[in-house]
């Protein structure tokens, strides 16, 4: 059974007991209560007719005389009425009390109305969406496989029209929809996407696969919808990997092994080293370059290099008679996107200026320059000698730049305390 249903059982069980035992504790106090009111009126009964007999003879004894008696048994006879209003007004109360049985009734309706309800308009079929992936990955066959997929499309489908801002199961929607060959709902569910995200390298993987899916729908052919596509995924990330695809396998559709190769080697360039995907990517610019003459192979295109950047890092004069309160030096280059460092490197304090040249061979985690479209440099002095920054260091960062637009070195000057 799933978790949450236990969940759900254990504290409905727990919120009926919260009822329950006071309601049976209420029933005993009001069971007790009603034998006392109808003692207290039985004992007004006979205190009435006690006191209305005393009166009598009273009377008839000439201790009280007629006007006196006339007035004391009206008395007598309003003090009994009132103490038995009293009674049956304490009785209605009661009564009224005994309808406590309602919330009974309601703590076992309302699980089960909750369950039908949540059914009908909750996420339970949301829930089952690592299931039904689990599925698709373990599918004894293609067929299987297909009927899975189509099972998950439509539940996130569903999930797509109630929670169009939910971009990540609107991308996997997309994804499945590619896979199953429905190409014009995957386009649709890109384009939807892409409408209402701001400019970045995710947005251009969304319309890079936006892109996949109008390039199948035209018979992978480059239209005039298709080729502005990937232009505007080129131009937010240089390196999108399914708009390089596209045109690297266009390209050999054109016999044009060449360019073909070069936009694979773009897309390496920009994947983890040590990935699946990078091993495809090398076997296939083998097997392509294996039936590029050798006269041609030195035209492919320069993205085959290795990318470096070349900063000059100058300290400024205030605090050049402090450099032995410093114990390192950290440079780095990362991408506007993210904070963790593609390039690195700690450095022993020197004399300024000085130039460095980083390249991707500094690279952490197989991350690459061409891998962001857009990126930071920065040097910072440490007095720890701690790659984080701590206040009293001193920094510079540069502004944002593309990397195949910083033709010149990029100069940085550290100038900026640390004060929080």
């Amino acid at each position: 059974m799933n978790t949450m249903f236990v969940t759900f059982l254990v504290l409905t069980l727990v919120a009926m007991a919260f009822v329950a035992v006071p309601l049976w504790r209420g029933r005993r106090t009001q069971s007790n209560s009603a034998n006392t009111l109808e003692q207290r009126r039985e004992t007004n009964r006979a205190v009435f007719v006690q006191r209305q007999a005393e009166l009598d003879l009273e009377l008839e004894q000439g201790v009280v005389s007629p006007e006196d008696h006339t007035r004391l048994l009206t008395d007598l006879q309003r003090a009994f009425l009132r103490d038995m209003e009293e009674l049956s007004t304490l009785q209605v109360k009661q009564s009224r009390k005994a309808a406590l049985w309602v919330p009974v009734v309601s703590v076992v309706l309302i699980p089960v109305v909750s369950v039908v309800l949540y059914q009908q308009w909750g996420a339970s079929r949301d829930l089952a969406l690592p299931a039904m992936m689990q599925a698709v990955r373990e599918a004894p066959d293609e067929e299987a496989q297909r009927a899975a997929i189509e099972a998950i499309t439509n539940v996130l489908q569903e999930r797509f029209e109630r929670m169009p801002d939910d971009l990540q199961s609107a991308y996997l929607l997309g994804i499945y929809y590619l896979q199953v060959e429905r190409n014009a709902e995957a386009a649709s569910v890109f384009e939807r996407m892409s409408q209402d995200m701001p400019d970045s390298p995710d947005l251009a993987t969304v319309i890079g696969q936006w892109a996949q899916a109008e390039y199948l729908m035209a018979e992978a052919q480059i239209n005039d919808k298709v080729q502005g596509l990937l232009d505007r995924a080129l131009q937010l990330n240089p390196n999108e990997s399914s708009a390089l695809t596209i045109l690297a396998f266009d390209a050999l559709g054109k016999q044009d092994l060449v360019s073909a190769v070069g936009y694979f080697r773009r897309q390496l360039a920009a994947a983890d080293a040590n990935s699946q995907q990078a091993q495809v990517l090398r076997q296939r610019i083998a097997a392509i370059e294996a039936y590029i003459p050798e006269d041609q192979r030195d035209i492919q295109e320069p993205a085959a290099s290795v990318a470096k950047i070349t900063l000059v890092i100058d300290l400024d004069p205030q605090f050049k008679d402090q450099l032995d309160q410093f114990q390192s030096m950290f440079v780095y280059v990362r991408s506007t996107a993210m904070p963790m460092p593609i390039l690195a490197q700690n450095l022993p304090v020197s004399e300024f200026p000085l130039t460095l040249e980083l390249d991707d061979s500094m690279s952490m985690a197989g991350m690459t320059l061409n891998s962001a479209p857009e990126l930071l440099a920065g040097a910072r002095l440490s007095r720890q000698g701690v790659a984080n920054r701590q206040v009293g260091d001193i920094q510079a960062e540069s502004a944002p730049f593309k990397l195949s637009e910083q033709i010149e070195p990029l100069r940085l000057t550290i100038d900026q305390v640390i004060v929080e």
